[in-house]
């Protein structure tokens, strides 16, 4: 993706991100609501754990890193983008990173913005990875469980050549 510069005109409707100053692994995401002076809308977590709605300048947005931009190809009206934001800051919807239940976080708010529905890429990408991260440890758990009581079984019994039987861990005669 380009950085948006004047040169790349913006359109009201168009999905802006930078990297999370925070974290680092993920970006923070707004939308743009006009473009000339350029006004991004975005969320962050109020203090009461649900959506506070910011609308700032773009270069506030941005907070001198580079940003990224998703076009569109024909300007979403203020009207439409207007109204959904202020749905939003009236709703107090749930702040959640990955989206679980009824939470958003700033990707799906700018989405909806956009379009009137709300989804998250990277939350959905990081839900598949944890998903797959719990399948895989507990099937490494299912495994050494699987693993350790088979090995228990057979270590817990020696057998001894001179009377010719299994002895347990004890030195008793095992059964069988």
């Amino acid at each position: 993706m380009t950085p948006p510069t004047p040169a790349t005109a913006l359109l009201p409707g168009a999905l802006v991100w930078r990297d999370d100053v925070h974290l680092g692994l993920v970006s923070h995401y707004g939308i743009v609501l006009q473009t000339w002076p350029c006004y991004v809308a975005h969320i962050d977590k109020s203090q009461a754990g649900h959506l506070r709605v910011k609308v700032e300048p773009f270069e506030a947005f941005a907070q001198g890193r580079q940003v990224w931009f998703e076009p569109v190809v024909q300007p979403v009206a203020l009207e439409d983008m207007w109204t959904r934001v202020n749905a939003v800051s009236e709703a107090k919807k749930p702040f959640g990173l990955l989206c679980w239940g009824e939470d958003w976080n700033c990707e799906s708010f700018a989405r909806f913005v956009k379009s009137g529905l709300p989804h998250s890429e990277q939350a959905t990408s990081a839900n598949k990875v944890f998903l797959g991260v719990a399948v895989v440890g507990a099937l490494a758990a299912l495994l050494s469980s699987a693993t350790s009581s088979g090995t228990s079984s057979s270590s817990s019994t020696s057998f001894d050549a001179k009377v010719g039987r299994f002895r347990d861990r004890k030195g008793r005669f095992a059964a069988g």
